[in-house]
């Protein structure tokens, strides 16, 4: 049994069912906008200081969240603005 043959490709993992090698598709970056303006909560730095490590996050996209709980939702992201 030949190797090459006995390559079993999958279509549901990108995988041609003519070719062994995976199907690459060009994806283009989107361009994210966030508008800091919507953003309803602000607190200072001193504030954002004292939250825990776990509990604060930094998107890519250069907002501030701070993890708020909710009874209905569970866990969420807020975003704040961070005031000098």
């Amino acid at each position: 049994m030949d190797i090459v043959n006995s390559i079993v490709t999958l279509p549901s993992l990108g995988m041609s069912k003519n070719s062994p090698t995976p199907v690459v598709e060009k994806v283009e970056e989107e361009e994210v906008v966030v508008n800091e303006d919507k953003l309803k909560h602000t607190i200072t730095k001193k504030e954002w200081s004292k939250i825990p490590k776990y509990n604060k996050h930094i998107g890519m996209d250069g907002v501030h969240y701070i993890m708020k709980y909710d009874d209905k939702i569970g866990t969420y992201l807020q975003g704040v603005k961070i005031e000098g």
